[in-house]
């Protein structure tokens, strides 16, 4: 996956999830300017391990939310978190 310089200029919030064929980072994320929230859920361990290794190349203004499927409230970066941040605990959540 490649995101141009350019490419989707309004794009606010992407949402990546349970994507087993995405092994690789998507190339061009530093491209979305307007980018404010990043979401990863549920992804392999070999796409885990490469974001790792290139999450700080992101700019730092975008929130980046993970997941693998269990739940911290203390932990910021836990998607289930943020939506009970954003939109308290009375929310139904998308993944269960």
């Amino acid at each position: 996956m490649l995101i141009d310089e350019g490419a989707l200029p309004l794009l606010e919030r992407l949402e990546m999830r349970s994507c087993p064929m995405l092994k690789e980072v998507p190339s061009g994320l530093q491209n979305l300017r307007y980018l404010e929230d990043l979401s990863f859920a549920w992804m392999t361990n070999e796409f885990n391990q490469r974001w790792s290794q290139q999450e700080s190349q992101i700019s730092r203004h975008v929130r980046i939310h993970r997941s693998d499927g269990t739940y911290d409230p203390d932990d910021k970066a836990s998607i289930r978190a943020w939506e009970e941040r954003k939109f308290g605990a009375r929310k139904k959540h998308w993944f269960g």
